[in-house]
């Protein structure tokens, strides 16, 4: 079991470290030697190009290529107000500015730039400390956000209604509204916006309890969603065949499913 970070970035798959935060005797590669002061954890996968996911609620604010020919992206946590850093993706999943939350793939775990091996290099920057922080310290005193909502959460609501997430003009109040998620707005002080009524504060809504929801990635089957869930794959079917279909081994990415 690895720290609650990369736990959550690789979804339980396994995964190691294989170079330590900090400063390193320094490694030739091609010519190129790389730092001293090593700003992140790298975690090997046994060679295997898995998949990389958020964290939770975030933005992505930088992708693209280094100088060496590393590809990476850099998701912003407002929660957190950190910065994190994918180093040596094989492939990037997501785009400048996307939203993403803990079921998008940032990308694949490859060995791209100076890298010797298929890894996962993961830097955080403090932005209150203005400094790289340990990983592995770091993961010690991460603590998952319970309220942790996601477009298509069905949602009770009580509390007031607003034209915008910026709380601009107030409209209805509503009291035991039972309302989906449509929009979120991560930056804004009324950031969800319920059905087609308006935005509300997170302190408008609570978890509906009859059942939770899960998106699809790609690679998913009904059973493997079962087991992430202790139930099975004909209660979730049954569930959702308004969603799925007649044909129970045919889901697609994106697709939002109930959860009982």
């Amino acid at each position: 079991m690895m720290s609650k970070i990369t736990e959550k970035i690789f979804k339980g798959e396994k995964h190691y470290i294989t170079s330590n935060f900090g400063d390193r005797n320094t490694i030739d590669i091609n010519g190129t030697t790389t730092p001293a002061f090593h700003n992140g954890t790298d975690y090997g996968t046994d060679g295997k190009k898995i998949a990389q996911y958020a964290l939770e609620y975030g933005t992505i604010v930088d992708t693209g290529t280094d100088k060496a020919g590393a590809k990476y992206v850099v998701v912003n946590y407002p929660r957190l107000n950190v910065n994190m850093a994918h180093y040596h993706l094989d492939s990037i999943r997501v785009k400048k500015n996307q939203v993403v939350d803990n079921n998008t793939i940032i990308g694949y775990t490859g060995k791209t730039g100076l890298a010797t091996g298929v890894h996962l290099h993961l830097s955080i920057y403090d932005l209150n400390k203005k400094q790289y922080v340990d990983p592995e310290v770091y993961a010690k005193t991460y603590n998952e956000d319970v309220n942790n909502y996601k477009v298509g959460d069905k949602v009770i609501v009580n509390g007031t209604l607003y034209s915008n997430s910026y709380g601009g003009k107030a409209g209805k109040t509503l009291t035991n509204y039972e309302g989906t998620i449509t929009i979120i707005n991560i930056k804004g002080t009324k950031p969800y916006h319920i059905d087609k009524l308006g935005w509300v504060s997170k302190e408008s809504i609570s978890t509906n309890n009859k059942f939770t929801t899960y998106t699809v990635v790609k690679g998913d089957t009904l059973n493997s969603i079962a087991k992430k869930f202790n139930t099975t794959w004909q209660l979730i079917y049954e569930d959702n065949k308004d969603v799925i279909g007649n044909n129970p081994n045919l889901i697609k990415p994106g697709q939002v499913l109930k959860i009982k």
